[in-house]
């Protein structure tokens, strides 16, 4: 591939996918977050799976599966969460790349 080529490939990626610094860190944030409720319906899930039954009143799998569902929803926010960090992490990696290919054809 031509050095211009590159240079267009590269900033069509950047134009793209690019995310600001503070729009960032709201998506760490994001992501810390739905890590931290996931720790927690784990928690509550496994608690509830090792209540006894037969000493309750409640109906423990209902609770169960209104806590998975939850969970499942959290998961489904936490991928779109995620995939928006990994654009940024993309452009990063081209940028990268295209310091390191310019660095190989002036050295080569």
């Amino acid at each position: 591939m031509r050095q211009e080529e590159m240079r267009g490939w590269m900033k069509k990626i950047i134009e793209k996918y690019w995310i600001d610094e503070k729009k960032l860190e709201e998506l760490d944030k994001e992501i810390g977050a739905c890590r931290r409720k996931e720790q927690f319906w784990d928690s509550y899930i496994k608690y509830l799976n090792s209540i006894d039954r037969s000493a309750t009143s409640y109906d423990i799998e209902v609770i169960l599966e209104w806590c998975e569902e939850e969970k499942k929803k959290l998961s489904e926010e936490s991928k779109e969460v995620s995939k928006e960090r990994a654009k940024r992490d993309l452009c990063e990696s081209v940028i990268d790349f295209f310091k390191l290919n310019n660095k190989l054809n002036k050295e080569g």
